[in-house]
């Protein structure tokens, strides 16, 4: 398995493939070696056998939640939304799953699928019930959520979490940079920007949020060199 790893870090596609293959002759029975396989099939769009993989891992251990979350990924791909949905009501029924995990990554799954409305109510629930299972990639897609179901507040607090998790996550500080541009808040954009060019000044994105927000605060000679940056 970590030959697999290594050979994927140098693209090395079939050398992954077979490594992995390898694996599971010798540990046939282990769902945790079909997941991985899996996933290397999906980074390689073969989500034929990408599929077969986690539809293993399911009939293996029912009760592993990302199998379902990840056969739902690539149906939704393949068909459609709403086709992928059928894994997680599967998974519903299955007794001794974490119901509380699953309920995040479905709503990470319809956030994704642009289901914004329907992402919100399963995020609601999460975050009020059992936030601290939510880690910093599933309170930024709950930031997305809110900031496009125009609950901003409620996507500023997820940003900010997001962030707290992975302080040097630069797409995390950006999100939150784009809700406060949205907003037309230039004083908060100018400090999250800063914040972010602290950690990384050569960020285009970063860079042209604090230009923004500089010219909304009437100081545009200031903003030229942050725009020019960003170019």
């Amino acid at each position: 398995m970590t030959r697999a790893y290594l050979n994927n870090n140098l693209k090395k596609q079939d050398a992954v493939i077979a490594d992995m293959t390898e694996y599971i002759k010798l540990k046939p029975t282990d769902p945790e070696s079909y997941e991985r396989r899996g996933m290397y099939y999906m980074d390689f769009k073969d989500y034929k056998n990408a599929l077969a993989d986690f539809e293993r891992e399911i009939a293996l251990d029912s009760s592993k939640v990302n199998g379902y979350a990840y056969a739902a990924k690539i149906t939704a791909i393949t068909k459609d939304s709403k086709a992928g949905e059928i894994y997680f009501e599967k998974a519903a029924k299955v007794s001794d799953i974490d119901k509380e995990v699953l309920n995040i990554l479905y709503a990470v799954y319809l956030s994704q699928q642009k289901r914004y409305d329907e992402a919100k109510v399963k995020f609601d629930v999460a975050i009020r019930d059992y936030q601290k299972k939510l880690m910093g990639d599933e309170m930024n897609e709950a930031g997305i959520t809110y900031t496009n179901t125009k609950d901003y507040l409620f996507a500023i607090d997820a940003f900010y979490e997001a962030i707290f998790a992975a302080p040097k996550n630069i797409n995390f500080r950006n999100n939150l940079g784009a809700l406060y541009l949205l907003m037309k808040d230039y004083e908060q954009l100018k400090g999250n920007a800063e914040n972010t060019l602290a950690v990384d000044n050569k960020n285009k994105t970063a860079n042209s949020y604090m230009s923004a927000a500089l010219k909304g605060l009437g100081k545009t000679k200031e903003a030229i060199p942050y725009e020019q940056k960003s170019k």
